[in-house]
């Protein structure tokens, strides 16, 4: 089985992303899916994962205020790369957040 070929291109660019462990194959795909498996397997960092994906929602919320209107799907990527880059310890500005993937 190839993982690279495996996914039609819709759902690469709209909810997988290029180059994620989906499309991985072989050494590649086992060593990017061990740093996320040992990650996950700890109880107290997938808390910590949820705490920071959970304060990003609370901030976006937040900002909602001064908003006539927000799209959800653009929202929610930033969040959760907001969330993850926090848990992860890696910076993110919002200038970066901005230009996700799904902006």
């Amino acid at each position: 089985m190839s993982r690279r070929t495996a996914l039609p291109e819709p759902i690469l660019s709209t909810l997988f992303g290029h180059g994620g462990v989906q499309t991985l194959d072989g050494h590649a795909h086992r060593v990017r899916k061990e740093l996320f498996v040992s990650l996950l397997e700890d109880p107290e960092g997938v808390e910590g994962l949820v705490a920071h994906v959970r304060a990003a929602w609370d901030e976006l919320v937040r900002s909602w205020e001064d908003r006539s209107r927000a799209v959800v799907f653009d929202e929610a990527s930033r969040v959760l790369a907001r969330g993850v880059c926090r848990w992860a310890g890696l910076p993110l500005n919002d200038a970066d957040a901005a230009t996700s993937p799904a902006t």
